[in-house]
């Protein structure tokens, strides 16, 4: 299935609904509309939140802090830099020994 201009809409119902499924198939997928309303499959065992305790899907909380993995990764540009002006300056060096008489 393929558009850029068309989705697809899932099944809504209420969980009472979702629960009178006599046979669910694994996989599933539903949209729940009231108490703890959202997406919803069928694992084969249970019916199974997609959003997972609770979570939106979007609404993660951090559980290190930015400032080290920031740091860290311009801890890896800083290096990453330094070894390329290094070898800059190396190739200088090569290319004008070369020219000296």
């Amino acid at each position: 299935m393929k558009s850029e201009n068309k989705g697809v809409l899932i099944q809504r119902m209420t969980q009472a609904q979702r629960n009178f499924i006599a046979s669910p198939a694994t996989g599933l997928m539903i949209y729940q509309t009231d108490a703890t309303a959202g997406f919803y499959f069928y694992n084969g065992n249970a019916w199974t939140s997609l959003s997972g305790n609770g979570d939106n899907l979007g609404n993660h909380t951090a559980t290190q802090a930015l400032t080290s993995y920031v740091t860290f990764q311009m801890l890896k540009v800083n290096f990453f830099l330094f070894l390329n002006i290094i070898w800059l300056i190396f190739l200088f060096v090569i290319y004008n020994s070369k020219s000296l008489p």
